[in-house]
């Protein structure tokens, strides 16, 4: 005799065939049990109380490069990655090339388990965790971060899909801090040189040029009139003293692989600089090398597949330079900037090049944009436009470039160009022009950039941007080519302190001054917290709940493996200062309900 089971016995008795289906896979992955055990749980009456955290092992201990699959005899678990995803915030969000950050990475899980050939039931999960790895922020020019950049498949168009991800879908999750690039000291120099490196003065403003005479040869030092460079220059010889490091190499470290590279022949290792760049195509991804001094500009270029997994090979081409032409026309500027943007969303990165010139008793910027070769590997320069400072006051290492990327897709079009109180964004399509209204704008701004500005995306077609001087932290909206950027007030001044850098992540703007973290609201401008520290260099991050904290030189200590949690300080402990700054704080940290198992759905 049978007995029907119905109404909430029915109930139960479904959910305890499911919890016994839910140990039986759990135990099956995490402590791969035989098929005894298997058939004694399948046969047991009684409820063994397990509750689905054991789902949540399986799917948080998956490796999410590859599905997997358990055999027990006649029993058999599969799990599959359906997809994964980057999230982005489309507001108060960083929104500069290659500076994005999601805030959560989001994997759709199938879960299948099989006695024998019969499918006995089928679980779906959404996972969400926090990216592995954070953006790391460049204090010095001398060690590099590098940092794979997070890329926004999901706002791609079908065109820039198929050229960056490939029809195999392969969408690229990893991004954040991967490695840096070390810039070595030769006798005393670092390479962030000085014009006396270079330059002999003689008064009434005459000065005569410091050459490396023949380098190709081992080089000799030797001074020349201002009217004899041109030659000089064209047979070969660079600006500076004579240096050489032996192996004339640098090096850099990423997942653990130490490459060693060498440098150009010709190029002024007492001035010298990089410029990385990240091409993305089919799924893979390439990392580009700019390296430049005064007169020359280089590129090189490897996949990061063969830096992960064939590091010599990666060392040869990384080394195989390629010198930029179309530079040669013009002798007598000086290089003060490298950019690498996008001017097609299927295509390589271009470089943006700044060159100085003194012409009539000021300084003038002459643009170039570049072309690429893809057989030869070559870029090609071409003087696209020319911008009349009026000044006759040029620092070099206040020129500074931004260049936006709205989606977070790598497709940062429109580089904005800072030199003093001006600020030009580039026409990268034709004509090539700066500042004339048509894509491209140019305008004056209150105090003097002389440190590197940030981007935020304020909504789908504005931007903010931000810049410091002295203890003023400055604002601006900016329309792509609408109008020149406007002031936003107010300007929060820090009265005694002077500002040594700005960080925009996680929805928020941190400003670090030589005595205290200041957490700043991007809309409305309000302070919500204030830390005192004691440090310097400081590298903001979330930990595994998502509560936001600076490290003390956290670039060093991530390199050197000796960061030490104690040394954390907690952004939010000094929100009470400010009215509902604790509000503030606890709303940009509020990620972990978004973690692990967002969304279930189970049948037979």
């Amino acid at each position: 005799m049978t007995k029907k089971i119905k109404g909430s016995a029915l109930l139960a008795s479904l959910i305890f065939a499911f919890v016994i289906l839910v140990v039986i896979s759990a135990l099956a992955y995490n402590y791969r049990m035989d098929s005894l055990s298997v058939s004694t749980i399948l046969e047991q009456k009684q409820n063994i109380g397990v509750d689905e955290g054991y789902f949540g092992s399986i799917i948080g201990n998956l490796d999410t490069s590859q599905d997997k699959e358990e055999t027990i005899d006649s029993y058999k678990f599969q799990t599959t990655i359906d997809s994964s995803s980057l999230k982005f915030l489309y507001e108060d969000s960083n929104a500069g090339l290659y500076e994005s950050e999601p805030y959560l990475l989001s994997y759709k899980y199938t879960h299948r388990f099989f006695e024998g050939e019969i499918n006995r039931y089928v679980r779906e999960f959404i996972y969400n965790i926090l990216p592995s790895s954070s953006v790391m922020t460049q204090y010095d020019r001398s060690v590099i971060p590098l940092n794979l950049p997070y890329v926004n498949a999901e706002a791609m168009s079908q065109a820039e899909y198929n050229y960056k991800i490939g029809s195999q879908n392969a969408v690229p999750v990893e991004g954040g801090y991967i490695g840096y690039l070390r810039k070595p000291v030769i006798d005393g120099y670092d390479g962030t040189g000085s014009e006396s490196d270079y330059i002999v003065e003689q008064g009434n403003g005459n000065i005569k040029y410091i050459l490396c005479h023949k380098p190709e040869d081992g080089g000799n030092r030797i001074v020349v009139s201002e009217n004899s460079w041109d030659a000089h220059h064209d047979h070969g010889d660079y600006r500076g003293p004579c240096l050489d490091n032996g192996s004339r190499s640098f090096t850099i470290n990423i997942y653990g692989n130490t490459l060693t590279m060498t440098f150009p022949d010709v190029l002024a290792l007492s001035y010298y600089h990089f410029s990385i760049g990240w091409g993305l195509e089919g799924g893979q991804w390439t990392l580009y090398l700019a390296v430049y001094d005064l007169d020359r500009v280089y590129t090189s270029s490897a996949t990061l597949n063969d830096i992960k997994n064939n590091p010599s090979t990666a060392e040869v081409s990384l080394s195989n330079w390629k010198e930029v032409s179309g530079l040669e026309e013009f002798d007598g500027g000086d290089i003060v900037n490298v950019t690498w943007y996008f001017d097609n969303v299927e295509d390589v990165p271009k470089l943006m090049i700044l060159e100085k010139f003194l012409r009539s008793g000021s300084y003038d910027i002459d643009v170039y944009r570049t072309t690429y070769v893809s057989i030869t590997k070559t870029y090609a320069a071409t003087l696209t436009d020319r911008f009349v400072t009026g000044s006759t006051n040029f620092n070099d290492k206040e020129v500074f470039t931004l260049v936006p990327d709205s989606l977070f897709t790598l497709f940062g079009a429109v580089p904005l160009i800072f030199q003093g109180t001006n600020i030009i964004d580039f026409n990268y399509d034709a004509p090539y022009t700066l500042g004339d209204g048509v894509g491209s704008t140019k305008s004056v701004l209150t105090a003097n950039v002389t440190n590197k500005p940030v981007i935020i995306k304020k909504n789908a077609t504005q931007f903010y941007i931000f810049y410091y001087s002295g203890n003023t932290r400055y604002k601006y909206l900016y329309n792509y080519g609408v109008g020149a950027p406007s002031l936003v007030l107010p300007n929060n001044s820090f009265s005694g302190q002077t500002i040594q850098k700005i960080i925009a992540k996680y929805g928020a703007l941190f400003i670090i001054t030589n005595s205290n973290i200041y957490v700043e609201n991007i809309s409305n401008s309000a302070l919500i917290s204030r830390v005192a520290i004691y440090g310097a260099n400081y590298q903001i991050a979330r930990d595994s709940s998502g509560r936001i904290y600076a490290m003390p030189d956290g670039f060093t200590c991530t390199i050197n493996g000796n960061c030490n949690t104690s040394s954390r300080v907690y952004l939010d402990s000094g929100c009470g200062a400010y009215s509902g700054g604790c509000d503030a704080m606890a709303e940009l940290n509020n990620v972990s309900p978004y973690l692990n198992i967002v969304y279930k759905n189970f049948s037979y």
